[in-house]
């Protein structure tokens, strides 16, 4: 299980910053069960900033991911 912040999206190759400092590649395909909250989401609606969990098989410096859980976006104050 990779847990972090993606730092970049190329294709299916999305870069995980984990949340001990650590860049790990999460490799993500048509297989790849990515979602958010309730909502299913492709991999092109994946990009930098997204807090995401994802499980998969582990490999050196790399996850084949079977799914991808993206945190709900952090919420900003309205403005008046």
């Amino acid at each position: 299980k990779v847990m972090g912040t993606v730092s970049s999206v190329d294709g299916g190759h999305v870069m995980v910053k984990t949340t001990d400092g650590k860049t790990v590649m999460v490799m993500v395909d048509a297989k790849t069960k990515i979602t958010q909250g309730k909502a299913k989401l492709t991999s092109a609606a994946l990009k930098a900033g997204d807090r995401i969990v994802a499980e998969g098989a582990l490999g050196k410096d790399m996850l084949t991911a079977a799914s991808v859980q993206v945190g709900a976006a952090p919420t900003t104050a309205a403005k008046k």
